[in-house]
């Protein structure tokens, strides 16, 4: 834009494009040639312009503080100081500046927003720290803590059962996961229950009428009960090691070593009741083999005591043995009569009366001998003696295999048994439940310190949103 008037400037202005001569170039491109030509001609004229130009600027902002005042000579009367007339560029300059200053000044006054920025610190910030230290130094309660610490150990349990077990300095698997049931367990709702009726903890709990913030309310469910036990008790377990600590609070000192008491019995019964449920698996399968060994063993005796009394033969081999007995001595008295009856007749003595006599005997043994050998070979039922043996051989098997196979399922069970006892767990009770001297929560200074913190975070957190949508619009 360029100014026309009667002025120093107005002579820079071109001719309007109906008074330049046809033919003539353009005002922009001679005027850019002849500043070429002159930087050309002229090395230092590009310094010269530049600090004339510095001076412009000076001058510029003399003239947005209101122009350049000269004081004029006053004389004796005292008469006031006069200011030099604006230039052109002046006239057009000063509105501007004028009209851009309001802005500055308004900028620098407060407005409501700032009013409402303060009001939400004060609120949001130095109203919620100020009723949360009135509260903890005149409403709230000291607590005490009590300290117990144990670990689970098995009796047959070596320092280090494996090569990584010592070199990383883990418990076995079988205590770390007994330790990890009763981390749980000592946070669950089972214990809570059984210490509350023994100790009654609503009561214990309820103590402080004041402190509604810490204390417990006695109206409220199991569910609230539990939810309170675990701000109460602090579980620290170390896996690596094997140890576990609480950090047991309560209103006084007795009730916080009561309370740790009651938990450390409560975890002794139940890795009691872990190492009996444990016993019972590694022996479930010994005992098992030992009753089906002695119902095998029962039958296999109740069988042949049944075949014994069938057949009325306590013994079939014994009384086989002892027929035969009788056969071999009849066939004995047979050879020795026949003998004596061929001595008599080589003597030829053909009437000689004892020759009847031995013919008889002979006669006699030889029915006898029959008579045994048919004997032999039917039962006392009539079954066939062979028959018969046979089944009390497959019977008497059968009930010497049975008794074996329950001696051998019996020392199994003994061995098994023997091996569970030497694996029992116990609590090891390394650190007894302590009786506190003094209170230690509820800590002050860090809760009006954390809540603090987080007044100021939110607070901060809001004005900034609101200034993100505000400068949005």
């Amino acid at each position: 834009m360029t100014l026309s008037g009667n002025g120093p400037d107005a002579t820079d202005t071109a001719a309007e494009p109906s008074e330049r001569p046809a033919g003539s170039p353009e005002p922009g491109a001679a005027r850019r040639r002849g500043l070429v030509m002159e930087r050309v001609a002229h090395p230092g004229a590009g310094a010269r312009r530049l600090a004339a130009n510095q001076d412009d600027l000076r001058e510029r902002r003399i003239e947005r503080m209101g122009g350049r005042r000269t004081k004029a000579a006053t004389d004796a009367d005292g008469e006031q100081d006069t200011v030099t007339a604006p230039t052109e560029a002046q006239k057009i300059r000063q509105p501007l500046a004028e009209a851009k200053a309001p802005a500055a000044v308004n900028q620098a006054k407060m407005r409501t927003r700032h009013y409402g920025v303060v009001l939400s610190f004060i609120v949001m910030v130095i109203l919620p720290v100020a009723l949360s230290g009135w509260y903890l130094w005149t409403r709230a309660v000291d607590q005490y803590e009590s300290h117990v610490g144990f670990a689970v150990r098995a009796e047959g349990q070596s320092a280090t059962p494996d090569l990584f077990g010592g070199l990383l300095g883990t418990p076995s698997s079988s205590t770390s996961e007994d330790m990890s049931i009763l981390n749980e367990y000592i946070l669950s709702q089972e214990i809570v229950t059984l210490i509350d009726a023994k100790l009654d903890l609503r009561s214990r709990f309820s103590l402080p009428d004041q402190d509604p913030v810490y204390a417990f309310d006695t109206s409220g469910t199991v569910e609230d009960l539990v939810t309170f036990w675990q701000r109460m008790v602090k579980v620290d377990y170390n896996a690596s090691s094997g140890l576990m600590e609480l950090t047991i609070y309560a209103f006084t000192p007795q009730d916080a070593q009561d309370i740790a008491a009651a938990v450390l019995e409560e975890s002794n019964k139940i890795i009691n009741n872990l190492s009996a449920i444990a016993r019972e698996d590694s022996t479930r399968f010994a005992r098992e083999t030992l009753e089906n060994a002695r119902a095998r063993a029962t039958d296999a005796r109740s069988a042949l005591a049944t075949f014994r009394q069938n057949n009325k033969v306590a013994d079939p081999t014994a009384d086989i043995t002892s027929q035969m007995g009788v056969v071999n001595s009849l066939q004995q008295q047979l050879a020795t009569a026949l003998v004596e009856l061929d001595l008599i007749r080589a003597n030829g003595k053909a009437n000689d009366p004892r020759i009847v006599q031995l013919e008889r005997r002979i006669t006699a043994i030889e029915g006898r001998i029959d008579q045994e050998r048919s004997n032999l070979g039917v039962g006392a039922n009539g079954a066939g003696f062979a028959e018969v043996l046979s089944e009390y051989e497959r019977l008497n098997v059968e009930k010497s295999f049975a008794e074996q196979t329950y001696l051998a399922a019996l020392a199994g069970f003994d061995s098994a048994m023997s091996s569970a006892s030497q694996q029992s767990r116990y609590l090891a009770n390394y650190v007894p439940p302590t009786l506190a001297q003094a209170s230690t929560a509820p800590n002050r200074p860090i809760v009006v310190l954390v809540i603090g913190l987080i007044a100021f975070f939110l607070w901060s957190s809001i004005v900034l949103i609101y200034y993100a949508l505000r400068d949005r619009r």
